[in-house]
């Protein structure tokens, strides 16, 4: 999917279990966000955000840092909770 920035750019999104194991050695740090919120679920902003950071690491191999992404995410909480429930929520449309 992707997913339009408060900066204009859009980038991709795309999380599934392959794409997530494989950022354990190519990103780790992305990893361990994507990974907790599958495993823990989301308790704040911050996870909503990091899991759509860990999608878009996995859909791009030239990416932003996580502090540059966070400052670009549009502060429209349907927006950005909308693409989180499209990446992660799947089974919950069925």
């Amino acid at each position: 999917m992707n997913f339009k920035l408060a900066n204009g750019q859009e980038v991709a999104l795309k999380i599934n279990f392959k794409l997530l194991l494989g950022l354990k050695e190519r990103d780790p740090e992305a990893f361990e966000k994507g990974n907790r919120v599958i495993m823990e679920g989301t308790k704040d902003t911050g996870d909503i955000i990091d899991g759509i950071y860990a999608a878009y690491v996995c859909a791009n191999e030239e990416h932003m840092s996580y502090e540059e992404f966070a400052e670009n995410i549009p502060f429209n909480v349907k927006e950005v909770s909308g693409a989180f429930n499209a990446l992660y929520m799947q089974d919950a449309k069925k």
